[in-house]
């Protein structure tokens, strides 16, 4: 079991993978994305990845599911009350956001000890 700062580091360092992952898949398909923020941090959450895919400002979640946790994936592990902290990070955010987009989307990248799923518009707000 990792101590609280190595699962720390280790959530850092899976974040950079994951947004590497993303943008490698994308370009394959020919999307551009472009980062904004990493780990956007308020008092009631972080956004783990900020990043804009044409006129769509995405919120992704970036979730590790291996060992003892296998039994939930990335995306269940996301509960509702998991997406209300992350919502109310998000209206933080967008009071400061200048950019363009027009939607907003929500994101999981899930790992399950061997790979990266990217789960597009994995919720809709409630």
């Amino acid at each position: 079991m990792l101590l609280p700062s190595e699962r720390r580091r280790f959530g850092i360092a899976l974040e950079l993978v994951a947004w590497e992952w993303l943008v490698a898949r994308k370009r394959k398909a020919g999307i551009r994305i472009s980062l904004l923020h990493h780990g956007f941090q308020v008092r009631s959450g972080e956004l783990d990845l900020v990043f804009e895919e044409g006129s769509t400002l995405v919120f992704a979640e970036v979730r590790a599911r291996q060992g003892d946790w296998a039994w939930v994936t990335g995306l269940e592990s996301v509960t509702f009350q998991k997406r209300q902290r992350l919502k109310r990070a998000a209206q933080v955010y967008l009071m400061s956001y200048q950019g363009r987009a027009r939607e907003i989307r929500w994101d999981v990248i899930a790992y399950d000890g061997r790979e990266f799923t990217h789960f597009p518009d994995a919720w809709r707000d409630e």
